[in-house]
């Protein structure tokens, strides 16, 4: 069975950890971010369990964010009209792309984010990963200056796929 794992510097933060023999679900914490600011950029890297031997390869891959559907409005709509919103950069932080109900939006399939090649590296082809792949991207919050209520949200990144 194929499983999707995501890690952070090296931890396990959701997936089935291969030594252990159990399914692991973690999560990044941002830390506190206050109005006009943005998160320490987090590094997520997603790979799949074919890194096990399995050799699936991962193709039409797309990236787009869920969670509480009351956070998602806040993230996804009203956020990103005030210049802030949960950010993503496939490039080692040179640019970053605001989740908007335009730009990964779990309702709208064709909103969802092709995984760049640049995630993958020099040998990467834009939403494949191969068995011994891994991509690799940032995650921050920007929480726009106008706005005098915010909170810790529940938001995740999922992954669509087709295996070969």
């Amino acid at each position: 069975m194929l499983h999707l794992i995501w890690s952070q510097n090296g931890s396990l933060l959701r997936g089935w950890d291969s030594l252990t023999g159990v399914w692991g679900d973690g999560q990044v914490n941002q830390g506190v971010c206050f109005p006009g600011q943005v998160t320490q950029a987090q590094p997520i890297e997603l790979s799949s369990s074919a890194r096990n031997g399995t050799l699936e390869t991962l193709s039409n891959l797309k990236l787009y964010l869920a969670g509480d559907a009351m956070d998602i409005a806040i993230m996804q709509a009203t956020y990103p009209e005030l210049g802030g919103g949960v950010e993503i950069s496939f490039n080692r932080g040179l640019t970053y792309q605001t989740f908007s109900m335009t730009y990964g939006y779990e309702a709208v399939p064709n909103t969802w984010i092709l995984l760049p090649k640049e995630s993958v590296g020099l040998l990467g082809v834009d939403g494949v990963l191969q068995p011994f792949e891994s991509a690799r991207f940032l995650i921050r919050y920007r929480i726009p200056a106008n706005v005098d209520q915010f909170r810790a949200y529940s938001l995740r990144l999922e992954a669509d796929f087709d295996v070969l």
